[in-house]
């Protein structure tokens, strides 16, 4: 894979702050080229407005959850939403974790940097709020008492998610035993809204053979962005293009949808991630680069 090591026009497909967020994090001075990012969002975040009356009702909510920042986000645009920073909230990751932290939540639960790593860490809450409910403490994971309700039922647990989830938790704790005691609830908070084309700056990049690398964080990012390279018909382009992708499930995508481009061309250069976070992504990029 010769010629990485001249690589430095990429194209950062985040919404604007996620991808700032992400430059300065690719920006340390060891790598051996000044890479020049291209911010250009495929996907932007639409909050939907959140009505406090939702938290207000008969059954109490006593945890939140959120597997993307989007959801931390999106919760904090609700009013007077810091009336309940009190509650217990289960983050997919550090990132996200930190996020809900700097909004003042102090009980933050993080996991693993997966959606599906947070079963276990939810279904544990679970079972000390059943565990209070019928009186017994086991294992010290005694439920506080704001995650009770005063008839001594177990509070929500409210899933903050997007028009779209990689892993649905609802579906999850519907279907494989034993059931939650609890009530799991998704509540939809925002939307993604996809790009049906380019900048000016990001075609012209395009066109003048510029654009040498792209991060895709999602199979939604990847499909816009395949959807965009055939609309422009940049087959030549892609070819020659280093595809860092989060996820096998990114990768993937990558593959299908541009399965028309072989006949003429080979497909992308793809390198994934070893683990879905950001992180894990942009050590792959420096990896990469310092090959």
């Amino acid at each position: 894979m010769g010629g990485l090591l001249n690589l430095s026009k990429i194209w950062i497909t985040r919404p604007s702050e996620d991808a700032r967020r992400f430059c300065q994090e690719l920006e340390p001075a060891d790598l051996p080229v000044l890479l020049t990012p291209t911010l250009y969002s495929l996907l932007d975040v639409e909050f939907l407005d959140l009505d406090p009356q939702l938290f207000l009702n008969s059954s109490p909510v006593g945890a939140l959850v959120a597997t993307s920042r989007n959801g931390v986000r999106a919760f904090s645009q609700m009013k007077d939403f810091e009336k309940y920073t009190h509650l217990t909230f289960f983050t997919v990751g550090k990132a996200t974790g930190e996020l809900a932290r700097s909004l003042g939540f102090k009980d933050v639960r993080v996991g693993p940097g997966r959606a599906e790593g947070l079963l276990p860490l939810i279904r544990e809450y679970d079972q000390a709020c059943c565990d209070e409910v019928s009186g017994n403490e086991v294992c010290g994971n005694k439920a506080r008492d704001d995650e009770v309700c005063d008839d001594g039922s177990s509070k929500r647990i409210v899933n903050l998610r997007g028009d779209e989830q990689a892993f649905a938790l609802k579906a999850a704790f519907e279907t494989h035993n034993p059931p939650l005691n609890g009530l799991f609830e998704d509540v939809l908070c925002y939307r993604m809204k996809e790009a049906d084309e380019l900048s000016l700056e990001v075609l012209n990049e395009f066109k003048n053979n510029n654009i040498q690398a792209v991060v895709l964080m999602s199979p939604r990012t990847a499909r816009v962005y395949c959807s965009l390279m055939k609309l422009y018909d940049f087959k030549q382009q892609v070819a020659k293009i280093q595809h860092f992708c989060l996820s096998d499930a990114v990768a993937d995508v990558l593959k299908r949808e541009l399965m028309d481009f072989k006949s003429e061309f080979e497909l992308p250069f793809i390198r994934v991630s070893s683990f879905p976070s950001q992180s894990h992504m942009i050590d792959c990029i420096k990896e990469t680069l310092r090959e």
